[in-house]
This record gives structure tokens, sequence and C-alpha cells, in this order.
């Protein structure tokens, strides 16, 4: 008789080392036969029948309705699943761009053929071998020097069973579920975990097949996530049951965290809190795993507490990690869950903290598709974190944006305001709408940084959208984050103020770039502000920061919310050195760039235009060039590599040499789509007169 009524925290000692050494015995003796509906499987072990045993605890969890998922497609007849509702239930959503669906069909197809099609589709594809001989491996301990440990992290996490089920659920196709079979017999094969770091503040837990506890997690939540679809049920017995036997081997290694001290960084939230939170309240009938529900609730909220301030900031100043892996992606699952479960989770100040955070990111939400590229990776997509906020809390904002970007008329007083500054929180924003084809830019401000693995050196940092047309950005960040190799030049470089559209003093970076190449973590300094002024034609933002120490760089931004911007950038006591200053400016991939005269440049993306007019002094220079080094490894077309925009400046009165005298420089840029081109002298009069008055005289250009 198995003994399955002890309710109380297993000793570490117990836990099982290596995913080979499971028996069939250990599993059911994890569970509480006392559990309400498990008393088949108690009757069938009492009797020595495991192999009915095995049958009944598969058909528990097929049937059990104790607990509520993210969705449930279990039951006859099939029913086709619908990822769009709600991409970021899935984990396949990760870099999503367009339906999840689509994408999920595309990857079972290739899937299908043995071939490996990573994250969003885009970030290449890998052949399995025609026996499954040639699996994605990767080495820690030898491996990171010489390639990037992605495509083995992504492979191991799973996401591509999810995309099986999706395409099984259209049909029932039996080829599918014999496919699924098949990878994942080889799979278990090839992947055995092996705890070779048992310390409880492990963040690897074996090196020689680079497996963290972040990605067997993301591995252990797939694994639950197929049990809400029909296709492990067409498995036999053994092989469905051999699935809850590793959801409750690998949930069980997060015991081993239990007196782990607290570090402010996401993968601590998933590792520490959020994933043993969801299988703590989802799997109930493992004690050893339920146990965990209190320690990581506190692990959460203390999140809340040190990592999100008072405004509604996040402490890792990145769009990607903050809107798409904290909130989309870790919270969104924990919150979610616990209120699908009626389990308490937040309490008043993270719901205050989670819905202020919600709000500043709906607000600075861009009219393309992804967020703005700031920080590590690339923008996460818009639509799926609306869709997730909507089901985390009763916040407005989300479901309101979402229904103009789809087409929907609302009042004003519905939806955030147009402008948004707050470098508390680290963002200026401001647009002429909420619809797809708005005016939009978003500069880079935050202070109080500290240390942050997912920040840039990006002070004052813009990016600029016009009609819905993303012009001016960070086209590479994506490629460079998941493609880069440690202590590279281009790691640096990625990481560096020169990647990014803001002033190289002198030509140069506060840092050269190897300082920011090996290991994670930077300290970006202060960014303050000391002019924001909005009117209903538009906003006025000025910021500056110190870090050069011998100078400060000071922008302002004059945004006409129907005609475009002009951007003042100063170098206070600038001119200690003959070598010019740069602004430079990062083009968009198909922005289409043409010289019409000496530092006059029109920019077209998809019949939206750009003129771009600096002042014509003879210390201004325009020089086009491209960042030619990011092929071939990062760009796997040097055609793909697109223009970059660096304007070379001084002096404001060329005939200045005073050591403690300031350099200036305008740029005013003119939406010119539906007009003919107007003259640039005209047009760079503006430049003389006060910037409160500029945006008046820009909207009568």
């Amino acid at each position: 008789m198995v003994n399955g009524t002890v309710n109380q925290m297993t000793p570490l000692g117990k836990l099982l080392d290596r995913e080979t050494d499971i028996t069939d015995k250990q599993v059911f003796e994890a569970l509480n036969l006392n559990y309400p509906g498990l008393q088949k499987v108690r009757r069938a072990l009492e009797q020595g029948d495991e192999q009915l045993a095995k049958h009944e605890v598969v058909a528990y969890f097929h049937n059990r309705k104790n607990r509520t998922f993210l969705f449930d497609y279990r039951g006859m007849p099939l029913r086709p699943m619908d990822p769009d509702t709600s991409p970021l239930s899935y984990q396949s959503s990760n870099g999503l761009e367009g339906s999840l669906k689509e994408l999920c069909l595309k990857v079972a197809e290739k899937m299908m053929n043995n071939i490996y099609l990573l994250p969003s589709g885009k970030r290449g594809e890998h052949f399995l071998g025609e026996y499954f001989e040639n699996m994605l491996l990767h080495n820690a301990l030898t491996d990171n020097v010489i390639r990037h440990r992605y495509p083995h992290d992504m492979f191991t996490r799973g996401q591509f069973y999810e995309s099986l089920a999706v395409a099984y659920h259209e049909n029932g196709d039996i080829r599918i579920a014999t496919k699924f079979r098949e990878i994942l017999e080889k799979f278990f094969e090839t992947y055995e975990l092996i705890i070779e770091n048992k310390d409880a503040d492990a963040g690897h837990w074996m090196l020689t097949d680079d497996r963290d506890a972040m990605s067997v997690g993301g591995l252990t939540l797939v694994l639950l996530t197929l049990l809400y679809t029909e296709l492990p049920y067409t498995l036999p017995d053994d092989l469905a049951f051999k699935i809850i036997g590793r959801i409750w081997f690998f949930g069980s290694q997060y015991r081993r965290f239990d007196t782990d001290t607290y570090r402010p960084h996401n993968h601590h939230l998933w590792e520490r809190g959020v994933l043993p939170y969801i299988l703590a309240v989802m799997l109930p009938e493992f004690p050893v795993i339920e146990a965990m529900k209190l320690r990581c609730r506190e692990v959460i909220l203390e999140h809340f507490k040190d990592d999100f301030n008072s405004r509604g900031g996040y402490g890792e100043h990145s769009t990607s990690y903050w809107a798409g892996a904290t909130i989309g992606d870790m919270l969104f699952r924990a919150v979610t869950i616990a209120r699908l479960n009626n389990d308490p989770l937040l309490d008043d100040v993270s719901l205050v903290s989670l819905e202020k955070s919600i709000s500043v990111l709906t607000s600075i939400s861009q009219p393309t598709e992804r967020f703005p590229n700031i920080g590590d990776n690339q923008g996460t997509s818009i639509e799926p974190f609306l869709l997730a906020a909507m089901q985390m809390t009763d916040n407005s904002y989300p479901p309101a944006v979402l229904a103009v970007r789809n087409g929907a008329t609302l009042m004003e007083d519905q939806l955030p305001s147009l402008d948004y500054c707050d470098n508390t929180v680290g963002f200026a924003a401001s647009r002429s709408s909420w619809k797809r084809d708005a005016n939009y830019f978003i500069m880079s401000i935050k202070e109080n940084c500290g240390v942050c693995g997912h920040n840039h050196i990006d002070m004052l940092s813009l990016i600029m959208v016009l009609r819905g047309q993303q012009i001016i950005g960070e086209p590479y960040s994506g490629a460079l984050y998941h493609k880069i190799r440690m202590n590279s030049d281009l790691r640096g470089f990625m990481y560096n103020m020169e990647s990014h559209n803001t002033v190289l003093v002198h030509g140069s970076a506060v840092q050269p770039n190897r300082m920011y190449a090996n290991r994670w973590g930077v300290y970006r300094p202060d960014v303050h502000i000391s002019r924001y002024e909005t009117t209903p034609q538009g906003m006025l933002v000025q910021g500056y920061h110190d870090a050069y120490t011998f100078c400060r760089h000071q922008r302002t931004v004059v945004f006409s919310r129907t005609k475009g911007w002009i951007v003042k950038d100063i170098i206070e006591h600038g001119m200690r050195q003959q070598q010019k200053h740069i602004q430079r400016w990062f083009l968009e991939l198909d922005v289409i760039c043409e010289v019409l005269e000496d530092k006059v440049l029109l920019l077209t993306k998809n019949n939206v235009r750009l003129l771009c007019v600096w002042e014509s002094r003879s210390d201004v220079e325009v020089e086009l060039w491209k960042k030619d080094e990011l092929y071939p490894d990062i760009v796997s077309d040097p055609e793909l590599i697109n223009y970059a925009v660096d304007i070379h400046f001084l002096a404001n009165d060329p005939e200045q040499t005073a050591a403690d005298g300031d350099a200036v420089l305008h740029v005013a840029m003119l939406d010119v789509t539906d007009r003919s081109l107007p003259d640039f002298q005209d047009l760079r009069s503006i430049f003389a007169h006060k910037e409160e008055d500029m945006m008046n005289l820009l909207e009568h250009m």
C-alpha cells in the first residue's frame, strides 16, 4: 500500500538528482492518494496492478475539474485551439509577430519533417536528422565561446510541443500524434536532467548540457499545458504517465530553493516565485509541490516591493523584459491562474503596482506591432500584452487602446493621455492619436537605474514613428541579443551608446565597448528632466545627463502631432577638443534614404516621407554608413544592413574656440508625405526662435 497522505516539506536529501532514476513506484509515492478523485489509483495499487494504476492516474488528469488552467481543450469531439485569443497563455508566443495559431501550425508542419523552427519563425531552423540523430546540444563549459546557447535553450523548453497540440486539434491527424510520440521519446532519451549543482542559489542545474532552472521551468510548464489538450491522451498509458512523472520530478527540484535568498532579477522571480507557484496551485495532488505555495507567494510579493517603483516603473529598463518577460510571460500566468482558482496571491500594494505598470506600458505603446526596442531584445508584441492585461486586472486602458487600434472610436477620457513623461519610470513619449497610423516618439530618460542586466547605456536615445511607420529605431537589437557571443566586440556595441540614437561627445561613448562586452549588469547614469510641456498641438520635453563628467548633453524634443519634430542637442562645455560630436540615427531596415542636398535627407517607408534638415553651418557634416561588422554573425545577408546617419558637429559659432563654449545642433524632421517639399532655408529659420515657439512655427510650414 502506498502512503501518499503526508503533506509536509520533503527533506532536500530525498529529492532525486537524475531524471533516469525515476521509477513508477516513486511517482505513485509522491501522490497524495487520499486526494479526492485518486481513489481508483489507490485501489489499483492495493490490488498490485500498477498498469491499471497508471491508467487511472492518466484518466484522472484527463478528466479532473478541481483546477482551472489558462485554457482547456480536453474532451471529445476535438475542438480547434485558438491561441490568438490569449497568446501569452502559450510559451510559443516568445518573440511573436502576427498570428500565434499560424505560427504554431507552421512549427508543427516543420516538425513533421524533423525540422525545428526557432521561436517567432524568423530566427532560423535546425534539421534534427532523419532519425533524430542531430539533436541540438550545448555544453556550457566548452561551447559558450564558440556559439550562442539560444537554439539549444529554446529547444529544451519544448515549446514546439504546444504547436503539435494546436495542429493535432485541427483535425485529429493521427500522423501528428505519431510524430509527437516519436519526438517525445527521443527528447526524454536525449535530454536527461542531472542535478550537478545542488546549492540553494543555483542558476544552472546542469552545465554539461546547459540546463538552467529557468529553462527547466519552461519545459515543466509546457508539459503541464499539454495536459489541457487531447494530444497526450493519444499516447499509451506508460508514456502519458511518464509525462506526469516528469512534471513531478522537474517541479520537485524547485524545493531546492526553499532556503535561497532574494535576488532582484526577473529570472529569480520566475524560478523561485512564479513557476513553482503555478505548479503548487495546479498540482495539489503532489504534496511536495503544493507545499511550495506560501514561500513562492512571498517571493512574488518581494519582487513587487523591490522591482517596481511607486510610479509603476520597473527595475530593468527594457520594454521586452518588463512587458514581455516579467509581466507577460511570468506574472500574467501566475496572476491569472490565481484568479481562476480563487487562490490569494497579490496583496493591495502589489495589485496597485501591477495596475500602475500596466497603465504605463499601455501609455507608451507604439502604433506599430511591437513595443519600442529599448533595452535588451526587441520590443514585445503589443496586442498579446493588452489581451493578457485584460485577463489579469480590470484596468480600463488596455481594452480601450486595443479597441481603437482595431478601428473603434472612443471618447478621449476613456483613453490614456497622448503624452507621457516620467524619468523615475524611464520614458518620455507622445503621439498624435491611438490609431495605428499615428505619429509617435519615445525617448529613454531613466534615473536611479541601479545595476540592471537588461539595461543599455542609451541616455536620451530616440525612436520615431511617422504615420504608423517606424523610421528611426534600433533595428538590430533583437538579432544582436539572440546571436551575440559573450565577450565579443559586438556585445559591447549592443549595450553601449554607439548602437543608440543619441549623441557621442567628441565622437566617443562614455566608456569603450569592451567594458560591456563580458558578463551582465550596467550602472546607467541618470537622465534628468528640466522641462516638460504639453498642449493639444504637441509636446516639448527637455532632458540632460552628465555621464561624460566634463560636459552635459542636453536634448530638447519639440513634437508637433501633425507635422513632425525639431530636435535640439546642446553639449555644454563641449569645446574641449577639436574632435566633432556625433548625433546618430539608425534607420529602420526598410527605410530608403535619399540625399537631396548637403545636410538634407529624405527618408521614405511605404509611401510615408520624412524630410530631415540640419543646420547649414560649415562645421556640420552628414555621413551615411553601415555597421558592416554585423555580417555574418548577426545578419545573414549584408543587404539587410541599412544605413545609419551620423551628423558631425562642433561649434554653434564657427569662430567660437573657448574651452567652456557650447556645441549646438538642430534638426527639423517634417512630414512631407502629402505635400511638396518646403524651402529648406525657411524650415531652418525655425532654429533661431525660442523653443516654445518652434512647435507653432513647425505647424505652419
